[in-house]
């Protein structure tokens, strides 16, 4: 087998590049990441961020360590937490961000959604608030193994929805992914929900990388 030859190309509005293996990805993905945030600080003074979580960003973020980004005139945003799961647990998408993003980066402000709360309805709603309280300028998203992308799955996706964060199921696909990837122990310890921003919101990002190492 020979080695990729990196290219890019166009399919309708989205430009797609082929980098040469999952480390380049990452670090060309940090590059487009930290040229937009900067011209965002730039014009705007600040930078709204959706950042997807997983083990597919993780050469993302290590890239991040060797660029230039304005940190503490970013703004994090998760984009899923599971239900039921308390702060600090290993497998919860803040827990993630924790320690990939807010650990080595200090980014200035970080919007966090709790899984433990008393409503998950409420919790979705008090986030959306956040999310709409200005324009968001960049998403880094990633597509699950069965084309989940947040807890947006493939069967209920629904692009005209007017919310920007619900309470959604997670697919058995989605579940078996967790497990797969060693965050549970067994697809019954997976939570079955999870809040999650929406297609609508995920799309308000004025500009979006899609990170899909796998």
């Amino acid at each position: 087998a020979g080695s990729y030859i990196p290219m890019t190309f166009a399919v309708d509005g989205l430009t797609v590049e082929v980098q040469e293996d999952a480390d380049a990805l990452g670090d060309r993905a940090a590059t487009l990441f930290a040229d937009a945030v900067r011209g965002v600080v730039r014009e705007h003074g600040e930078a709204r961020v959706l950042i997807s979580t997983g083990n597919a960003q993780l050469p993302f973020v290590r890239a991040l360590a060797r660029v230039d980004v304005p940190w503490s005139a970013v703004t994090i945003f998760q984009i899923t937490e599971y239900v039921g799961l308390p702060p600090g647990h290993p497998a919860a998408s803040g827990t993630w961000i924790q320690t990939h993003i807010v650990e080595p980066f200090k980014p200035g402000i970080v919007h966090r959604i709790r899984g433990d709360v008393a409503s998950p309805v409420a919790e979705a709603a008090r986030y959306e608030l956040l999310l709409r309280e200005d324009p968001i300028d960049l998403a880094v998203l990633g597509i699950g193994e069965n084309g989940h992308m947040g807890v947006n799955e493939p069967h209920s996706a629904w692009f005209e929805d007017p919310r920007w964060v619900r309470v959604l199921a997670l697919a058995e696909a989605s579940r078996q992914q967790e497990v797969g990837e060693g965050h549970f122990a067994s697809i019954d310890d997976v939570p079955a929900r999870a809040i999650s921003v929406t297609v609508p919101g995920l799309l308000a990002g004025h500009r979006l990388i899609v990170n899909v190492p796998e």
